[in-house]
């Protein structure tokens, strides 16, 4: 089977996407999955194994560009995708699928899309909570709830050449594990997450010797005031680094943090 995944447009949804391309595999051993992203997320995709091969969205987030759209999904009339998933819930997402002519087409309803969609799904919030339920039961059938499937964690495979090189950037060593914090969540209660979590970060927990190199990084250029107040009063057996990004730091983080890791230390 070869599958087509119309891929969202920001670094966490991506993150997330990694739960769909697992199960996927699962329920289908073998399968092609190609993703249809922005070309800033490659290099996060290219560290989920799942993935045989990405597809660089030639648009920014929020361009209609209907003709790009049709002329993209008639060239990919002849790559033989069986099936497509929309991951974005935008009217326009749905286009290049279509265009393709691909069999299935799934995804929620979102933005009235019947007939775009011939697999069309309408999303009860209080049954599919979570963003990542609601890309992993596009996986299965229709009438499959999340108390039916499991949701399994994203576990990106960084590339040596990437830990070397963030290593030297940052100065680091490897000799001690590694936390990589990524503070800077756009909405909702995640903004303040990170600090409940420092707060209870004892430097003894993180290895034998008490002592940890901590990386905390800003993803998309947003406030973390009180976020760095709290770096400030951990522990100094803690050595920290606080690396305030742009936006130009959606490459260059993706090339070199989330390579290292995703809210994991990195095992002795």
């Amino acid at each position: 089977m070869k599958i087509l995944i119309v891929g969202p447009s920001w670094v966490g949804d991506m993150v997330m996407a990694q739960s769909l391309f697992k199960s996927l595999q699962d329920l289908y051993p073998g399968a092609q999955i190609h993703v249809l992203a922005p070309g800033w997320s490659r290099p996060i995709i290219d560290a989920m194994p799942e993935v045989s091969e990405t597809l660089d969205m030639p648009l920014g987030h929020g361009a209609f560009a209907f003709g790009v759209r049709r002329s993209l999904g008639h060239a990919l009339r002849t790559s033989g995708y069986d099936w497509a998933i929309v991951l974005p819930n935008s009217w326009k997402s749905a286009l290049i699928p279509w265009f393709a002519k691909i069999p299935r087409r799934t995804g929620w309803l979102g933005e009235m899309r019947y007939g775009l969609l011939n697999d069309v799904r309408k999303l009860d919030k209080t049954v599919f909570p979570l963003m990542v339920q609601k890309y992993v039961g596009l996986a299965h059938d229709a009438n499959v709830t999340p108390n039916e499937f499991d949701c399994p964690a994203p576990k990106l495979v960084p590339k040596k050449s990437n830990i070397d090189a963030a290593v030297q950037r940052f100065g680091l060593t490897l000799a001690q594990p590694i936390l990589a914090l990524c503070p800077g969540a756009e909405f909702g209660r995640a903004r303040n997450g990170l600090s409940g979590i420092m707060r209870r970060l004892p430097g003894a927990s993180l290895n034998p010797a008490g002592r940890c190199g901590c990386l905390v990084r800003r993803m998309i250029g947003l406030p973390v005031r009180r976020f760095v107040l709290t770096c400030a009063k951990l522990p100094r057996k803690i050595q920290s680094r606080n690396s305030p990004g742009k936006r130009r730091c959606r490459t260059r983080w993706l090339y070199y943090l989330s390579c290292i890791v995703w809210w994991r230390m990195i095992p002795d």
